[in-house]
């Protein structure tokens, strides 16, 4: 952490709260904790130079960015992209460098016994791990930028040519044509199952040939909000699934996972000569295409990294008898200078205030990060909640799946879900309303009539899942969890985008 994160005195409250009201926000919620989300957190912070908020209130996360500030970069890369693709693919390759160096040190953290090592070392090992993970976030935030407007961008460039792609089609254009840590994940395991399919293994012995999954695959049902720690037997009931299938169709899915990249290409290349896109334009998906690729590959090192917080937070509980919902209250920089129980317990009473609110960030790029906590941060922030309800008099999206049945209206009953604690409550046929969905979300949209997110462009996980599943779909909304209700039926338009509570 660069900038130091100061209090405000009343003045300077005063001032904030009337920033807030002047500026147009966009907004990002995700439920996490903060040893989790804190130093990327910081990171984003100290990187953009536009007004920037985060709060917290126990559980949600929320980002509050300046949409002007937004929308000038991604204006600036989408003039930039149509002349020349070497603006982006150098962005790219910087953050390809990040990429690789944090998955050298976690693939090396795999070996560290966090549970057992003396705790001097341990920090050592703590504080390289974090400090990469600053860097990775320097260059990790840029993806989300092109969230709130790149869409209408990309769009304003098409009708510009004339050009007419329907969403499957665009879907595919800006596909990324490299195979992701979830379909190798699938592709090995199909593998163990075409191996022992039709022959008498006992649960032991399928165990053991799960060994090397679990070493290699530990991290992929993590979340921004769970850690869950997979072992051999987290993998068999997958596995079984895979096995019930006939031999031909596993076949078949390994076939499908190993040609994947050369047949998305094959695919990308017919489209291209379909129609006939001009350089400026084959350029812009080109960007679009990388972003998404980027975006795949940042989601690996969250669910990696997340493990080894999730890790070094439960020895902190353990080291210092202190309960792990107080460490939860953490950012990583502090726990870094833990070294002793006295230590912690003399941040217990701010750990304690961030239960009620806390709000980081700055209004200007070139003062410091504020840091405020307890009533004072929710007072604030319910200001800041408020104003950017208030922005938004209809519930409107971006369409990224009309769905199988093409039909222009779609009627449901409304379940939010925030998070995996919401997960038990969701029903066959429910409208899935939520912040944004993650690769976790997958058994919800498939039960899902419909689904509706606050956040997402084009490439999002939302728009790709729900157009390979055939389940209606809108983007992007902003502020559809916040203003839509458990139970309620709604009226989703699958032209214009509009959500409607039905009375």
């Amino acid at each position: 952490m660069k900038k130091p994160l100061i209090n405000l005195n009343d003045k300077q409250i005063e001032e904030l709260k009337k920033s807030i009201k002047e500026i147009k926000w966009y907004r990002q919620a995700v439920v996490t904790k903060l040893p989790y989300a804190g130093t990327p957190m910081l990171s984003v912070m100290e990187k953009v130079s536009y007004p920037f908020l985060h709060t917290r209130e126990p559980k949600e996360h929320e980002g509050y960015m300046s949409l002007e500030g937004m929308r000038a970069i991604v204006k600036e890369h989408i003039d930039s992209a149509m002349k020349s693709i070497d603006v982006i693919d150098e962005k790219y390759h910087k953050f390809e460098s990040v990429y690789n160096n944090m998955k050298k040190i976690l693939k090396k953290a795999e070996s560290v016994d966090i549970e057992n090592l003396k705790i001097e070392k341990l920090m050592g090992f703590f504080i390289d791990m974090d400090d990469a993970n600053y860097d990775f976030w320097q260059d990790s935030f840029f993806v989300d930028h092109f969230d709130a407007e790149g869409e209408i961008f990309l769009k304003k460039e098409l009708k510009k040519h004339n050009l007419n792609i329907i969403h499957e089609h665009l879907s595919k254009l800006m596909r990324p044509q490299k195979i992701n840590f979830v379909e190798l994940s699938n592709l090995e395991l199909c593998k163990v199952a075409l191996n022992v399919k039709n022959k008498d293994f006992t649960e032991k012995e399928l165990l053991e040939m799960l060994l090397v999954m679990a070493k290699n695959h530990y991290f992929v049902q993590n979340s921004w909000g769970n850690v869950n720690i997979l072992q051999e037997k987290d993998f068999l009931e997958p596995l079984n699934e895979i096995i019930s299938e006939d031999k031909d169709r596993i076949r078949e899915m390994i076939k499908e996972y190993e040609n994947l990249e050369n047949n998305t290409k094959k695919e990308y290349e017919e489209l291209l000569n379909k129609y006939s896109l001009p350089k400026e334009i084959i350029n812009l998906l080109h960007m679009f295409r990388t972003l998404a690729t980027w975006r795949d590959e940042r989601k690996e090192i969250v669910l990696r990294s997340n493990h080894f917080y999730e890790l070094i937070s439960r020895r902190f509980s353990k080291e210092f008898d202190t309960d792990i919902k107080i460490i939860y209250n953490a950012f990583p920089f502090e726990l870094r200078k833990v070294r002793t129980k006295k230590d912690l317990d003399d941040l217990n009473t701010d750990f304690n205030n961030r239960n009620t609110g806390l709000i980081v960030g700055h209004i200007k790029d070139n003062e410091s990060n504020l840091l405020m906590s307890g009533k004072e941060a929710k007072e604030v922030m319910s200001l800041l909640n408020s104003n950017f309800l208030d922005e938004y008099e209809e519930i409107k999206g971006v369409v990224a799946s009309k769905g199988d049945t093409g039909k222009k209206f779609i009627r449901g009953k409304v379940n939010i879900i925030l998070g995996e604690t919401h997960f038990t409550k969701f029903n066959e046929g429910d409208v899935l309303v939520t912040p944004m969905t993650r690769p976790e979300f997958l058994p919800l949209m498939k039960k899902a009539k419909a689904i509706i997110t606050d956040e997402g462009g084009l490439t999002c996980h939302a728009a790709i899942v729900s157009r390979e599943l055939g389940v209606p779909c809108i983007i992007g909304t902003q502020v559809a969890s916040k203003k839509l209700f458990d139970n309620r039926e709604v009226e989703m338009n699958m032209e214009t985008g509009i959500i409607k509570l039905v009375e």
